[in-house]
């Protein structure tokens, strides 16, 4: 498991101290690069001619409705279909490569709902869930989503599952790196039967662990699994990381959504080198191994130093603090196979 190095040196820990304080604290010191209000309190106009209508008119099912054989076709985005993962033992939904380049490119929305309970991974965007009282309410976005709640009502029970017949409207800005999404169905149609995880259990040992990567503990947030990313040709070329329950192998105090509603700081070390971190919100620095020096981040997908390199140094110390009440709050990761121990 990827624990923190001990010799981060009095400057290191001096800031990693300083920043985990001012979060603590004076959360209003550290910067916030999206100033967009957080889900909870931002106003949906149900007049909005988005909402209008209960499914869109361009996606039809296809075929047999149940989760293992259900095809939902688009005009825009072809056919998203259900798929067997063996890690989670349920059916995944998702865009197709073509068509989550066309979002992430061009942006797009899509409206729809289905028969079975359902749970949302999506990590950009603008996600809404028509409620029972057919009004459209913003959700979290997370992996999984979540119906938005104020900080003051954290104690209640998450809403993650949409409910059969509950429109589903998603939209995405041009450039987002991180747009599309994955639906999730249990075998059986109802997470009543069938309880959605909180962790997932992999063969041991992965492919990443074979390669020299173990999942990374993030303290008070659980540890997570790292997981091969193909080529078109089955070939393995990175190895990426989600702070998400779908690759969540151990639970922490808090998690994804608890990050989101009150902010906190991460901290982790990998071995290898980094090729992208991903975080759009929160301030974000790494210590480097060898000089001790502190480098500071510029949000983004991926996030850059001041010389726009997005590369971070094999044993680095990433710090990132987040600011409560955040939708955006969480991140992502990915390293070369060319850098770990790919046979």
């Amino acid at each position: 498991m990827s624990e923190l190095p001990a010799n981060l040196g009095r400057v290191g820990w001096a800031v990693t101290t300083g920043v985990t304080s001012i979060l603590g604290g004076a959360r209003g010191c550290v910067s916030r690069v999206e100033e967009n209000p957080p889900a909870e309190t931002q106003h949906v106009d149900q007049n909005d001619d988005l909402f209008k209508g209960d499914t869109d008119s361009l996606y039809t099912v296809k075929g047999e409705q149940t989760p293992e054989n259900l095809t939902v076709h688009t005009e825009k985005y072809g056919d998203l279909k259900t798929e067997y993962n063996e890690d989670t033992g349920m059916y995944h939904m998702t865009f197709s490569p073509e068509a989550t380049k066309k979002l992430q490119t061009e942006g797009g929305e899509i409206k729809l709902s289905f028969p079975f309970q359902t749970v949302i991974n999506m990590s950009g965007g603008e996600l809404f869930v028509k409620d029972e009282n057919a009004e459209y309410k913003q959700w979290s976005l997370g992996n999984p989503a979540e119906q938005s709640q104020p900080v003051e009502s954290k104690d209640e029970d998450t809403v993650f599952i949409v409910e059969p017949g509950q429109t589903i409207y998603a939209r995405w800005a041009p450039g987002n790196d991180s747009a599309a999404c994955s639906f999730i169905f249990s075998p059986t149609g109802s997470f009543d039967d069938f309880p959605f995880p909180t962790t997932v259990e992999y063969d041991s040992p992965t492919e990443a662990e074979k390669a020299g990567l173990e999942p990374v503990n993030l303290q008070e947030f659980g540890t997570y699994a790292w997981y091969p990313i193909y080529d078109e040709n089955g070939n393995i070329t990175e190895f990426g990381l989600d702070i998400a329950t779908t690759n969540q192998v151990e639970e922490g105090e808090k998690n994804l959504a608890d990050l989101k509603r009150e902010g906190g700081t991460v901290k982790f070390s990998v071995p290898f080198e980094i090729k992208a971190l991903n975080s759009i919100t929160g301030t974000i620095f790494y210590i480097d191994p060898k000089t001790g020096d502190v480098i500071f981040l510029n949000t983004g997908n991926p996030v850059t130093n001041n010389y726009g390199n997005s590369k971070i140094p094999a044993n680095s110390v990433v710090i990132i603090g987040y600011l409560p009440e955040d939708n955006n709050n969480g991140f992502s990761m990915s390293v070369s196979a060319d850098e770990v121990n790919v046979e």
